[in-house]
């Protein structure tokens, strides 16, 4: 008997035993609060009641508190019991709110433990235009009188999220700080453009109607212009916008410009080649014609030599191959190893629609002017009174104090960014992120914000913000080709050569013309081509952007407002320069289409380059008043083309001041 008492206690003991094994463990959610700058405007007592009678309900939790802004900026860990939830209140009261909002952050935190996340946020989603899926039950909490209700809908449809808005609600945007609501600076949002002079604003207005047909693409043959579908022969041809005015010698306008086309050593145009040197005793040399006169013919074979140093290139319109059949037909034997069509300017009626040339020759113009790349510009008072403090966390706390009068100024948030970068990183990009948050709808200065990671080499931040704006304007040329750029950065080259081949074929009906951005599309897609093509399906893509091209440099320089009026000179060593000019009086045919199509991009090269510092000085040209700062971008890959190629990127604010210039240094 009293064994079988024994057996039935210890049965009893395991089962106690077994049944606590199996008790549910404290359940675990997620609390993510928004610190971003907007967000300084919550009403915490209406977020706290919440809180209160949501632990009411569930005393005992775990809890994973997230304080996110642009960051993720803490990751915390709380058991509550019994409802007692002051350490999670007392960590919120001291949550300093600045910087940007990206609602992306928290994704990567949210593990199967969590059962169910609480966000506190306004809704405005402005680092990416991303609304992300968290995957499990979600509660949308608001405080912000000035939420964005936009945002805030697209996070409810996208997570199927229950929303307890204690805002009251509000017809203007804005951002707030220090508990006083602020108007968002947005004079000059999307992709609004200045007006050209006081008190005149152009509207884009498209006339439909019936539209004469005009002729395809000419090509100069020798004898005159031919329309180039109704030639029956291939050709290739370059114009005078892609021979570079640096350049002193036409072969360097030949030389990697066409395919099969190779010239003789020292880059000697008279022995060029287009075929393979099939004869030991014959000439392999093709024939170059100058305004359809065929000129002195080298010979492989041995005997004079002809030179072609006398074309200058500024003066050259257009060049044209013709290799084969077409080249044979035309010039008999003579052209059997292709021909060279050289058609100059000179050569042509003056045009009275025809696009003004405005380009310098090196030779002919010498610079005067200071190339010392020490900025003598005074620094702003709220960097001297940053600089009096030595303590990285009592700078920032002043700057804190002191942000609330410069909201309106971009140009303020970039240069503490310059001055907390060496102190604290972190700090530097958090406030440097407030750009995205009070300009989330304002094109120019977001590009000057992508400018600015870019330099930094910060290719995810570049990547957000460019994503943002095409999301503003999918019409933009320029946000496509950022794009672009952005994802060739990033290494999704597949991503790059996508919008590089849309950009380049540019036969998609569209409101933009995408042309005008050619030069610049076609020798990025070459890059990302000879970088990862052996991965790229390029069976569909053109020959040309097959073929290597080489520059000893190749300079790309962007500015942030299509409608900006300044021009760049270009001085070598010895100070010799040419000058290149973007503004309605210069060319006023392409400055009505960068502002209609949105495009801010030129391209330089330099070729067979004299080595040494090389200098770009842009001197604003505005006649007016803007409403935001205008910044230049300028992209330098030293050694295109080559295995030893590299990017440096550099990124200024155009002076206001048109009595001063900004500087770029190109060291070869």
């Amino acid at each position: 008997m009293r064994n079988f008492l024994r057996a039935i206690l210890l049965l009893i003991l395991l089962w106690g035993a077994g049944f606590r094994a199996q008790e549910p463990e404290t359940r675990q959610i997620m609390i993510a609060w928004d610190a971003s700058f907007s967000m300084e405007n919550r009403v915490l007592d209406n977020d706290f009641k919440f809180l209160d009678n949501y632990f009411k309900r569930n005393p005992d939790i775990s809890v994973n508190l997230l304080i996110f802004g642009e960051t993720i900026r803490e990751d915390l860990e709380y058991k509550i019991s019994m409802g007692v939830w002051e350490p999670v209140k007392n960590k919120l009261l001291e949550v300093v709110y600045d910087g940007a909002t990206d609602l992306n952050s928290i994704e990567p935190f949210i593990s199967l433990k969590h059962t169910e996340l609480l966000l506190f946020t306004e809704g405005a989603q402005n680092f990416g235009p991303e609304i992300p899926t968290y995957g499990i039950k979600t509660l949308l909490v608001n405080s912000n009188p000035f939420k964005d209700q936009m945002e805030l809908n697209a996070v409810l449809v996208k997570n199927k999220a229950r929303l307890f808005d204690y805002g009251r609600p509000q017809f203007t945007t804005g951002t707030a700080g220090n508990n006083l609501k602020i108007e968002k600076p947005e004079a000059a949002s999307g992709n609004q453009k200045d007006s050209l002079s006081a008190g005149i604003n152009l509207k884009e207005v498209i006339v439909a109607g019936d539209k004469p047909e005009e002729p395809g693409e000419m090509v100069d043959v020798g004898n005159g212009p031919v329309e180039k579908d109704r030639l029956g022969i291939a050709t290739q041809s370059i114009g005078d916008e892609e021979i570079t005015p640096i350049q002193t010698n036409v072969a360097q306008s030949v030389q990697n410009r066409f395919s099969g086309v190779q010239l003789g050593s020292g880059q000697d145009l008279s022995k060029v080649t287009m075929r393979t040197n099939t004869s030991m005793q014959l000439n392999n040399y093709g024939l170059i014609v100058i305004d359809g006169v065929p000129q002195q013919q080298s010979n492989s074979a041995g005997g004079p030599q002809a030179n072609f140093g006398f074309v200058d290139p500024e003066n050259v319109a257009d060049i044209t191959v013709l290799k084969g059949m077409a080249a044979t037909t035309r010039f008999g034997t003579a052209g059997a190893n292709g021909v060279i069509l050289i058609t100059t300017k000179s050569s042509r009626p003056a045009v009275a629609t025809q696009k003004p040339v405005d380009r310098a020759l090196l030779k002919d113009n010498i610079y005067t002017g200071n190339l010392s790349a020490v900025s003598s510009r005074a620094l702003p008072d709220y960097i001297l009174e940053l600089k009096k403090v030595n303590d990285p966390v009592t700078a920032y706390n002043h700057y804190l104090e002191q942000r609330i009068n410069y909201i309106a100024s971009p140009e303020y948030f970039i240069e503490v960014f310059n001055h907390f970068k060496p102190l604290d990183d972190v700090l530097a990009y958090r406030i440097l992120s407030n750009i995205a948050e009070l300009y989330s709808k304002n094109i120019p200065v977001l590009r000057i914000l992508a400018y600015t990671y870019e330099m930094q080499g910060q290719v995810a931040g570049s990547l957000k913000i460019n994503r943002q704006i095409l999301s503003l304007d999918e019409n933009s040329a320029q946000a496509k080709l950022d794009m672009a750029l952005s994802f060739e950065d990033a290494g999704k080259y597949p991503r790059a050569y996508e919008i590089l081949s849309e950009l380049v074929a540019n036969n998609t009906p569209r409101i933009t013309d995408y042309s005008v951005l050619q030069k610049t599309a076609s020798n990025s897609l070459r890059n990302v081509i000879q970088t990862e093509g052996v991965n790229l399906d390029v069976s569909s893509a053109d020959q040309q952007y097959l073929n290597t091209i080489r520059y000893d440099a190749r300079i790309v320089v962007m500015w942030s407002k299509s409608n900006a009026q300044f021009d760049l000179k270009i001085i070598n060593p010895d100070k010799r320069f040419f000058k290149w000019e973007h503004s309605q009086f210069s060319d006023g045919k392409r400055y009505e289409s960068d502002i209609r199509n949105d495009a801010n991009t030129e391209e330089f090269h330099l070729i067979d380059a004299q080595k040494g510092d090389w200098y770009i000085k842009a001197t604003n040209l505005n006649t007016y008043a803007v409403v935001e700062p205008v910044y230049l971008k300028c992209v330098v890959y030293y050694n295109f083309g080559m295995p030893n190629q590299r990017k440096e990127v550099t990124a200024l604010e155009l002076s206001a001041d048109p009595s001063k210039e900004t500087l770029f240094r190109i060291a070869l």
